[in-house]
């Protein structure tokens, strides 16, 4: 091969490389991020995403149906966390909106261009930052599954229905109102505890602390809650589908806490 030959291939491979990164994230110098805030509906929160160690790469405020986008810059190369403050959230339990005075997270692989952000993804957020050191895209997979099935659903990252009116309860479908029916079942089972629904955040925090959950609300507990929520609408049969896997998760949530 000549000189000449020789840098035109080169060049060529160059080129190659660099079209093949543009696919990747991890190469990216920023990308857009679309999601939802969940107790019911959040609405007027800010929301705030940082890596793992707590660079800031992009924030965004919840419309009235509890949505968000914003641009990461630059984009993720690990797994990223949301955090969504302030704002009202509409409680199942009451029919009410009320002031949220918390902090909700969510904690997702650096891939992930769609999350929702709701007490379930607080939970799996707690026990990953529990982890400690370096922390990989497949361990939050393996979390965020573990919770998920506990509470018998599929993807923790997919978006609930909008819940921002008693009557949204009335017409709840498919996995969307499967999610939404399990946190207004937490909401319901809170408020019946004496406090606000939004306490939910630290009763779960505090229930995955020893890597285990079940303690402050067992899950035939919250089934049955959920259940009664979903009664007569198309998201009862997805519910109860969910709620009936064989190989449905106990409540240890791997690699975190005692486990």
């Amino acid at each position: 091969m000549n000189m000449n030959s020789f840098l035109k291939a080169s060049a060529i491979g160059l080129i190659t490389v660099a079209v093949s990164a543009c696919g990747n994230n991890h190469h990216k110098s920023k990308v857009d991020i679309d999601g939802r805030a969940a107790l019911g509906a959040l609405l007027n929160a800010t929301c705030t995403v940082t890596t793992l160690s707590g660079t800031v790469l992009g924030s965004g405020t919840t419309d009235g149906s509890g949505n968000f986008t914003m641009t990461l810059s630059p984009a993720p190369s690990e797994p990223y966390v949301l955090s969504c403050t302030g704002g009202q959230y509409f409680n199942e339990a009451t029919g009410q909106f009320e002031t949220f005075t918390g902090t909700m997270k969510a904690v997702a692989p650096s891939d992930t261009t769609s999350l929702a952000v709701t007490p379930l993804t607080d939970v799996a957020a707690e026990a990953v930052l529990a982890l400690g050191g370096t922390v990989t895209d497949g361990q939050v997979d393996t979390v965020l599954g573990d919770i998920a099935s506990f509470f018998g659903l599929g993807d923790l990252l997919a978006l609930p229905q909008v819940v921002n009116s008693l009557d949204d309860l009335d017409t709840l479908s498919g996995n969307a109102g499967a999610y939404a029916a399990v946190l207004a079942a937490l909401a319901n089972l809170t408020e019946g505890m004496g406090l606000d629904a939004q306490d939910v955040l630290s009763l779960l925090a505090d229930d995955i602390a020893d890597g285990d959950l079940g303690d402050q609300f067992s899950q035939s507990e919250i089934d049955d809650e959920a259940a009664s929520v979903a009664e007569g609408t198309d998201a009862a049969d997805e519910l109860a589908s969910g709620q009936d896997d064989p190989d449905r998760n106990d409540g240890t949530i791997t690699g975190s806490g005692g486990n």
